[in-house]
Parts: structure tokens; sequence; C-alpha cells
């Protein structure tokens, strides 16, 4: 194998783990959401802190989603110049 397949086998597993990242992420995300939204309903009461809870998840999700985008595409075009 010459110096440019590794670098692109190199690239293309940072990229998969980045794409596991993404997964999880969102699997969790959504989950959490659902969770909360579930309690929010059971019980209203505490909708205050339960909407606080949502505004910080869906928070922490799309920064984290747009860091991973970031990183996808930086890596996808790093491919691209290898070629």
């Amino acid at each position: 194998m010459n110096k440019t397949q590794l670098e692109k086998n190199c690239l293309d597993l940072e990229y998969q783990k980045n794409l596991q990242h993404l997964n999880a992420l969102l699997s969790l995300g959504v989950g959490s959401i659902i969770a909360f939204l579930g309690g929010l309903i059971l019980n209203f009461e505490k909708w205050f802190l339960y909407s606080v809870i949502l505004i910080l998840i869906f928070t922490i999700i799309i920064l984290t989603y747009k860091r991973t985008d970031n990183n996808l595409r930086s890596i996808s075009s790093q491919i691209k110049k290898l070629s």
C-alpha cells in the first residue's frame, strides 16, 4: 500500500467514527426529548423545569450535530483531495 491509500483508510476510519458519534447523539437526544416530553405530560406542575431541560437538550444536540457535520464535511473534502 502506498501512502495515499493509508491516508484514505485513516480518513475513512475517522469518518466512520464521526458517523457513529452522530448516530449515538441522535438516538440519545431523541430518546431524551421523548422521555422529558412524557414527563411533562404526566406531571404538568413542573413545566418550567422540564422546559428548561428540553431547551438544554435541544441546544446540546444542535451544537454537537453542527460540529460533527462540519467534521464529516472536512474529512470528506480531504478524501476528495487525495483522489
